[in-house]
């Protein structure tokens, strides 16, 4: 969930980051870039909604392997 929450704050427009760091690197104007990202700003969102409700999608793999209870 930190991970999940990590990577929406930093792609996040007005403020986030590495929106800066690509527009940059890129040679792209914000606007344009921030319009690109919001498709995938929306399924991360979807899949940290997924991870809070359904605890057993982020915990299945563990499991598996018998790290958890």
């Amino acid at each position: 969930m930190l991970v999940l929450n990590l990577t929406i704050g930093m792609i996040t427009p007005p403020v986030g980051p590495v929106l800066f760091v690509i527009a940059t690197v890129g040679q792209l104007k914000i606007e344009r870039l921030s319009k690109a990202v919001l498709p995938l700003l929306l399924a991360e969102l979807v899949v940290l909604l997924l991870v809070i409700l359904v605890p057993s999608v982020s915990t299945f793999i563990p499991n598996l392997f018998g790290f958890a209870n």
